[in-house]
């Protein structure tokens, strides 16, 4: 009990200087001169607003769903004029102000200001952490949109190299085919052209490459691991598709690793999670809350009560059905190209269970299925935002996908000797 309670003093710590890193990191790129920022977001926005808010880049394909509204708000809130005010860079920090000449108001404050002699209005996103503008101010800064969507192409193929190398050293071959699949199955190619829909894919990512390189340090301090992956999330995430980096990371985790007890391990590791993706949600309200003297939680709570509903909007003239929500995210993979894959999959399952001289013990797999069912939790407590932004979330369902996959590898293979 006394350990229990070290671990969790010490994750509180850890959540209390992840959160003045970040908050200082974030005021640092404020600093940033605005002018030249603007001029590069102002030559990109153009191309944006050409597309629909959320354009198909393949025609009638759902997994296809470029997110041009919500990469719009992170440019916005990238490239936004500060307005003279009265609040001191500390306070816009928390602020985050977003160019908006419509009436939708994201946070507390709307203010209709002049910049280098034009007219702009803005309004203020509080409840967001916004950590992407660590990396998405610097980029403006330094180039147009198209360059940084290039470059975010690069980056991405660069790690998907680094995943599938460092497999390949570890003695982990068999997991080559399954993150290829994944990555097919959840239609990467259209996160390489959307801002918002990579975090997820860098912060489980980065996160297997260190799991990867150092699995015996962090087999040790698991929950430290677990939690620091959730406070990421919390931190640089849009509210996307935020489970992925909890399960993907979580079967990698223990595909690799021995542990006696797995439920146990799984459980605890969940709990580091979510304590981290909760824990600073909750400390950024608070900080907010006591740096503008605001109540922020108000606010915080209204919009998690609504995207927690069974009703599609705000004044609850439609209801939502689990059933619903399940369904709409399962229809995206209605496509035979989709059928194709799964086929694909199972029939080099079943080889790798034939070539392996039809060995299979089924007990291995209980700890994947019991993941498995996180996204179907997910959804029923987050029933009208999984429901309104199907086109995103249906990737929440990679995670028994993969799990699958891998239990099922884990059942023929069996255990191997601890990573080092």
């Amino acid at each position: 009990m006394r350990k229990l309670l070290k671990i969790f003093y010490k994750m509180f710590l850890i959540m209390i200087l992840g959160g003045g890193i970040g908050t200082f990191l974030l005021i640092l790129v404020y600093c940033i001169p605005i002018e030249r920022i603007f001029t590069n977001f102002s030559s990109g926005i153009e191309g944006m607003e050409r597309d629909e808010n959320w354009y198909r880049m393949i025609y009638d394909y759902d997994a296809s769903t470029l997110d041009n509204y919500t990469q719009g708000l992170m440019l916005k809130a990238a490239a936004t004029p500060l307005p003279q005010n009265g609040e001191n860079i500390i306070q816009q920090t928390m602020r985050v102000y977003m160019l908006n000449d419509k009436s939708d108001i994201h946070g507390s404050k709307y203010i209709d200001y002049t910049w280098n002699g034009k007219q702009y209005s803005c309004d203020s996103y509080e409840r967001y952490w916004h950590g992407y503008l660590i990396f998405l101010k610097p980029l403006l800064f330094l180039f147009p949109l198209h360059d940084i969507v290039f470059l975010n192409i690069v980056v991405q193929l660069f790690l998907v190299f680094a995943v599938i190398t460092l497999l390949q050293r570890k003695n982990v071959c068999e997991l080559q085919i399954p993150f290829v699949f994944l990555w097919i199955i959840g239609m990467q190619m259209t996160a390489m052209f959307n801002i918002d829909l990579s975090v997820c894919f860098y912060i489980y990512m980065l996160a297997i490459i260190i799991l990867l390189k150092k699995n015996w340090y962090i087999s040790r301090y698991y929950y430290y691991y677990f939690l620091v992956i959730g406070m990421c999330t919390s931190f640089f995430d849009f509210l996307t598709w935020p489970l992925v980096t909890l399960g993907i990371p979580l079967i990698v985790y223990m595909y690799i690793t021995n542990h006696k007890n797995k439920v146990k391990t799984i459980s605890f590791a969940s709990i580091c999670w979510g304590s981290g993706y909760l824990g600073l949600w909750c400390l950024k309200w608070g900080l907010s809350s006591v740096i503008l003297q605001e109540n922020v939680f108000s606010n915080a709570i209204a919009q998690l009560q609504l995207r927690s509903s069974s009703f599609i909007n705000a004044e609850a003239t439609e209801k939502i059905l689990y059933i619903d929500v399940l369904v709409k995210n399962f229809s995206v993979f209605g496509k035979k190209v989709f059928i194709l894959l799964f086929i694909v999959i199972a029939f080099w399952l079943l080889y790798k269970y034939i070539s392996s001289g039809k060995k299979l013990v089924l007990k291995r797999m209980l700890p994947y299925i019991l993941i498995s069912f996180y996204p179907f939790l997910w959804y029923l407590f987050t029933k009208n935002h999984s429901y309104e932004h199907y086109w995103m979330t249906w990737r929440e369902l990679l995670i028994p996908i993969f799990a699958m996959i891998c239990g099922t590898l884990k059942s023929i293979y069996g255990e191997k000797q601890q990573l080092k």
